[in-house]
């Protein structure tokens, strides 16, 4: 009989999940973690320097890049200062954001994305995805992990590297196209070429 007046009690005391919210609320907060998406991807497009008070500012933050993976403050902000350098290189394209509440403090944020590299004779694109974890704050909604992954191929590469070339910008052109990236192999492939490469023409394939 005891167990029949513990259990209320201690239901009462679980957190509250996303299906005991309002449908209202739920909406509500899906929409304002769409637009805290959108302030990251205008900021990486624009103002690199302007995504970082979008994330948790502790070591608990994570950002992993293909396969390039980085732990705490200090790590995304040497990051983030790294992409300001390149800022015009590139340009995020983002498709439809799906949310998905996990309880009253935290969501999950996911969609496909297109990074453009601009060339003379065109921007190259290549197709990826987005995953976005968002904590609650009482500085509103921030980001504490974030997951690029790039479909750039052998195939896309070339593409990069024929451009660069016939736009007369040669190696240099390739890796800065290359090393702008969200991809954290890239420097890898940036530093072989530089190896094999000591001019400043690009490669064909």
């Amino acid at each position: 009989m005891q167990i029949r007046f513990i259990a209320p009690v201690i239901l009462l005391l679980l957190p509250v999940t996303a299906a005991t919210q309002p449908v209202s609320e739920q909406q509500r907060i899906r929409e304002e973690i769409r637009a805290e998406v959108g302030r990251l991807i205008t900021a990486t497009n624009y103002e690199p320097m302007e995504t970082l008070p979008l994330y948790v500012p502790t070591s608990r933050v994570t950002s992993i890049n293909d396969a390039q993976i980085l732990k705490g403050w200090s790590a995304l902000r040497q990051q983030t200062e790294a992409l300001a350098g390149a800022q015009g290189s590139f340009f995020v394209r983002l498709g439809t954001v799906d949310v998905t509440l996990m309880g009253p403090d935290h969501a999950l944020a996911f969609a496909p994305m297109t990074m453009e590299y601009p060339t003379q004779s065109g921007p190259v694109r290549v197709p990826g995805s987005m995953t976005l974890a968002y904590e609650r704050t009482q500085m509103g909604w921030k980001i504490v992990h974030e997951h690029y992954s790039t479909g750039l191929t052998q195939e896309s590469m070339a593409k990069m590297a024929n451009q660069a070339s016939a736009d007369g910008e040669g190696l240099a052109g390739f890796l800065r196209l290359l090393l702008a990236g969200l991809s954290g192999d890239l420097v890898g492939v940036g530093t072989a070429l530089l190896d094999q490469y000591a001019g400043d023409t690009c490669p064909r394939y």
